[in-house]
C-alpha cells in the first residue's frame, strides 16, 4: 500500500493526516472492524477484525474480515 511522495510532506505525522491513500486505509479498517462488532462476532474482543498486513495480503483489500482467517482464530480459542 502506498500512502503517497514522502517529499510531499512535512514528516511523517503530516503523511498520517494528509495522505488521502492512509486515510482511506484507515476508514477501511474502521468499516472492517465495525462490521465485526454489528454481526457480533464471538471473538472481536480477542482479535479487533483481524491482521490488517495479512488481510490485504490475502484480497487486497481491508474493508471485511478474511473468513478462513476468522475460522483459524475462532478454533485458537474454543
Amino acid at each position: 500500500m502506498i500512502y503517497g511522495n514522502v517529499y510531499n510532506f512535512t514528516d511523517v505525522v503530516d503523511l498520517y493526516k494528509n495522505s488521502q491513500n492512509y486515510i482511506n486505509f484507515k476508514n477501511s479498517v474502521f468499516k472492517r472492524k465495525q462490521y465485526c462488532r454489528d454481526i457480533k462476532c464471538p471473538i472481536y474482543n480477542y482479535c479487533h477484525g483481524g491482521c490488517n498486513s495479512q488481510i490485504y495480503s490475502v484480497s487486497k483489500q481491508i474493508e471485511k474480515p478474511n473468513p478462513e482467517y476468522c475460522d483459524l482464530r475462532k478454533r485458537e480459542i474454543a
